[in-house]
C-alpha cells in the first residue's frame, strides 16, 4: 500500500513483484525477465528464443527471423551473422548457408538471401542454393541462378567460359576476364 488505510494491500500488478512484507510500491521486472501473473513475489527470466528490452516486462517478445538467442534472461536478440539466416521466430541459433554459398549481410531471414560466393556457380535447389567451385583459372561475382558458362576465364587465361581455362605461355598476353582472344604483344 502506498498510503495508511484500513483496507486490504494491493497486488503487484504484472510485470512487478514483491519480496518483503509492509512495502510501499512494487518493483519492475529487470530487463531480461518477466511476471505475467498479479501478486508475485519475484519474476522468470526469458526462455532462450526470446527476450524483455525494458523493465516491467509482463511477457518476452520471441526472437524476430533474422536473430537468435541461446542464452536466457536476454534483453534483446541477436542478428545472425553474414553466412547464416534464421527464418522462423524463436530460434535458438541460425541456420548456416551450405558450403560455397553465403548471404550478403547480416540478419537474413531465408535460405534464399543464402547466394553462390565468388568463383561459385549454382542455383537454388529443393529449397537450398547449391553451389559448385569455378576451376582454378577461373572467376565469377557472387550470385545466384548461374551456371558454369558464368565463369570467365581471368585476365591472362585463355579458353571458353565455363570450360577450362589455361594460362599463356607465348608472347601474348590478355587484360581481360572471359573467353576473349589473346592478343599479341
Amino acid at each position: 500500500k502506498d498510503a495508511p488505510k484500513n483496507e486490504a494491500c494491493d497486488q503487484c500488478a504484472a510485470g512487478t513483484f514483491m519480496q518483503e512484507t509492509g512495502a510501499t510500491v512494487c518493483t519492475p521486472c529487470a530487463a531480461g525477465k518477466y511476471n505475467h501473473l498479479t501478486g508475485q513475489s519475484g519474476c522468470v527470466e526469458c526462455e532462450a528464443g526470446s527476450s524483455a528490452g525494458s523493465t516491467g516486462s509482463d511477457t518476452c517478445s520471441l526472437c524476430a527471423k533474422g536473430t537468435f538467442m541461446q542464452e536466457t534472461g536476454a534483453t534483446a536478440c541477436t542478428p545472425c551473422a553474414v553466412g547464416t539466416y534464421s527464418d522462423s521466430d524463436g530460434l535458438l541459433a541460425c541456420h548456416a548457408c551450405l558450403h560455397g554459398s553465403t548471404t550478403m549481410s547480416t540478419a537474413s531471414t531465408a535460405v534464399e538471401d543464402c547466394w553462390c560466393m565468388a568463383d561459385f556457380f549454382g542455383s537454388l535447389v529443393d529449397g537450398r542454393v547449391s553451389c559448385d567451385a569455378c576451376t582454378p583459372t577461373a572467376v565469377r561475382a557472387v550470385g545466384q541462378n548461374t551456371g558454369p558458362a558464368d565463369c570467365k576465364c581471368k585476365a591472362g587465361g585463355f579458353g571458353n567460359d565455363g570450360g577450362l581455362c589455361g594460362l599463356r605461355s607465348d608472347a601474348k598476353y590478355k587484360d581481360s576476364v572471359g573467353s576473349a582472344p589473346a592478343a599479341g604483344c
